[in-house]
């Protein structure tokens, strides 16, 4: 499988990362030592306080998605190691942040990074973890409706396809991934996206293949328009 990756984008996150939660941390507690040495200064110390809370909700997002060990671009292309050269896995590129070049068309992949339980009652999705009030107050990603998401997803890239190809039919299709290794799906019903644990991705690909497989004209277009040079 080839890995095609906005390297600049990611490593700048990465970066920013590192030294965000460093400077919130330095902030929070420097207002709150502001507060008790100079109390007059309540303005200026709730002030700092606020920006430090700000920044750290800053500080959970770059980590949930860039500088963390459990984030998309490291997890994801460990969990496809072995599929073909055929596959493409494109990341931090136009049309969206993740989507996979498959023989027969795209696949787009909505990773997302809850742990604990993540149950689906056949209308609506619900996250039940410990402290889960608390973790979202410091900046915890909510879990949202992951179909929806997809399905935007898919909206998004079939209308970029729409500009940039006009006369081509690219399938489009979304999965939502669960990556962290401690999310257990409790499903009472098919959701009308695929919804996987990562450990089940590859083999789902294997197993639903877009068909037919594009004709040789109409991939070596769709790599152009997504300014990728064929391998």
């Amino acid at each position: 499988m080839r890995i095609i990756a906005n390297r600049r984008f990611i490593e700048r996150r990465e970066q920013i990362g590192q030294w965000v939660p460093l400077v919130a941390l330095a902030l929070l507690f420097g207002g709150l030592a502001m507060s008790w040495i100079r109390p007059a200064d309540y303005l200026l110390s709730t002030g700092i306080i606020l920006i430090g809370f700000f920044l750290s909700i800053l500080a959970s997002y770059l980590t949930d998605h860039f500088s963390g060990e459990i984030v998309p671009h490291k997890k994801l292309p460990a969990a496809l190691k072995g599929m073909t050269n055929e596959y493409l896995l494109v990341m931090h590129r136009k049309p969206v942040a993740f989507i996979l070049i498959e023989p027969g068309g795209i696949t787009v992949i909505q990773p997302k990074g809850q742990a604990n339980v993540i149950l689906y009652d056949g209308k609506r999705w619900h996250h039940v973890e410990k402290w889960h009030f608390f973790r979202q107050l410091g900046g915890q990603e909510p879990l949202g409706d992951p179909v929806k998401q997809a399905a935007d997803l898919v909206e998004r890239t079939e209308a970029y396809l729409a500009k940039v190809l006009p006369d081509a039919e690219i399938p489009v299709r979304a999965v939502v991934v669960f990556i962290h290794p401690e999310a257990r799906l409790k499903l009472a019903s098919s959701p009308p996206i695929p919804v996987l644990p990562l450990p089940k991705l590859k083999g789902w690909l294997r197993s639903h293949p877009l068909r037919p497989a594009l004709s040789a004209e109409a991939r070596a277009r769709l790599l152009r328009a997504l300014e990728i040079e064929e391998a």
